[in-house]
């Protein structure tokens, strides 16, 4: 009977295992370095880890220590750093389906669809870029592991593992920030859950019990505001994107990027959400052969339609209030709909002030990296309204056709990076870091 009971944690933890595996792995062994990876492989590899910890100093500084102790630890070989890359990607997945399942116990098919679409997301096409993205995918993981001893210290009743949890969560809080200062605005999505979990709903909360909940808060909005004022008032970044005295003159010298920042808002917010699943796909189209088009489409499709048969199996066993059309459910899933709104919406304010914005048209600038810090609010939007406006049946197979999207993409985005290999690899001006 315990074994049986256990069957739908091990289907759902093998979905958002190969899932990924077809996604980004295939590949690997064909991948090479590219755009910056070349820079920074050639100045640890020809000057040492010492020049990375250098070349950053006046722009994040803890990413140029990152750099470095991973330049020692992977050294130049091209097939350990994009393990690193997959199995940091997949890392911070299975913490996210660890924490979202401690919050929610019985809706684990939910938790297994937004953990797969943070997984598998198509507008974040930068994982083959081992070298120039670590730090954007060591930030994200680092965030959702601070994320996890969160709703820990929220659900212990110890009063020692709550203070220990929550110094966990708080370390890795600022570790992330350091690593990408653009993630403050993912603490709207931690209060939020921070708020949701210790209440049953966001309607008709009882701000009595609210103001008891606050040292659940507090540290957390301490610890943030703090950071927010050595980077505003302390630190002195020498790099023009990176630097609050650059910005301000920017802002000052021409008041119309001010009036720009709604729109600007809204256009990174349409990219972030409904443009990742179709464009990308559409840019790639043209840049690989017919062939393997049309193999990364077929692969796409019959990955999508094994998630019917995981669908199938779950509703065979019972307790699983996702699967279901409950108005509780469907309540739910407006709660979640609302989180990944206002989560996105948070996430995506530091980066527009910035002067950035996150873009899937112009695929040359790479400006779909700034979507790193609302992935997660993206499977909380598409699942919480999937939950709220739809039917079970309708639900699973707009989801089907979500991760076919999503593979398609990434296996084309994979081919077109092979492509770019092998054009190095023929090129007389290819860099090798040998001795």
């Amino acid at each position: 009977m315990r074994k049986q009971k256990n069957i739908p944690l091990m289907l759902s933890l093998l979905i958002i295992t190969i899932y990924p595996l077809l996604a980004y792995f295939i590949f690997i062994p064909l991948l090479g370095f590219y755009n910056d990876d070349w820079l920074f492989g050639y100045l640890g590899h020809f000057y040492g880890p010492q020049e990375l910890i250098k070349g950053f100093a006046g722009d994040r500084p803890i990413v140029g220590n990152l750099f470095a102790i991973n330049h020692i630890l992977l050294g130049s070989n091209l097939f350990i750093w994009h393990i690193y890359m997959f199995l940091m990607r997949l890392l911070g997945g299975y913490i996210l389906f660890f924490l979202l399942k401690k919050l929610w116990p019985n809706r684990l098919t939910s938790v297994t669809y937004i953990t797969l679409l943070f997984l598998i997301y198509p507008g974040f096409l930068q994982q083959n870029v081992p070298l120039g993205y670590q730090n954007y995918i060591t930030a994200l993981t680092v965030w959702i592991a601070s994320m996890f001893f969160t709703v820990l210290a929220i659900k212990s009743h110890s009063k020692i593992k709550f203070i220990l949890f929550t110094l966990l969560a708080l370390i890795l809080q600022v570790f992330s920030f350091l690593l990408l200062e653009f993630f403050i605005g993912m603490e709207v999505l931690r209060l939020s859950l921070i708020v949701y979990g210790t209440l049953p709903t966001f309607a008709g909360i009882n701000f009595v019990k609210l103001k008891k909940k606050i040292r659940y808060l507090s540290p957390y909005i301490i610890s943030l505001s703090l950071f927010v004022l050595w980077r505003v008032f302390i630190f002195k970044s020498i790099r023009p994107a990176t630097s609050i005295d650059w910005i301000t003159q920017t802002y000052y010298s021409d008041p119309v990027w001010i009036a720009k920042i709604p729109l600007k808002i809204l256009y990174s917010f349409i990219s972030t959400v409904i443009l990742s699943y179709f464009t990308p796909i559409i840019v790639r189209l043209t840049r690989i052969p017919l062939e393997s088009s049309i193999i990364s489409l077929s692969v796409g499709t019959i990955s999508g339609a094994l998630l019917y048969f995981y669908y199938k199996i779950m509703k065979r066993f019972q307790g699983d209030q996702s699967l279901n059309d409950s108005a509780s459910n469907k309540d739910w899933g407006k709660n979640l709909l609302l989180i990944g709104l206002i989560s996105i919406f948070a996430a995506l304010i530091p980066v527009i002030i910035s002067g950035r914005f996150v873009s899937e048209l112009f695929d040359n600038n790479n400006f779909d990296r700034y979507s790193i810090s609302s992935i997660i609010g993206v499977g909380f939007i598409f699942t919480g309204f999937l939950l709220y406006k739809t039917s079970s049946t309708v639900r699973n197979w707009i989801m089907i056709l979500l991760v076919s999207l999503s593979i398609t993409t990434h296996l084309m985005n994979g081919y077109w990076h092979t492509i770019l290999s092998e054009n190095q690899s023929n090129s007389h001006s290819i860099i090798t870091f040998s001795s």
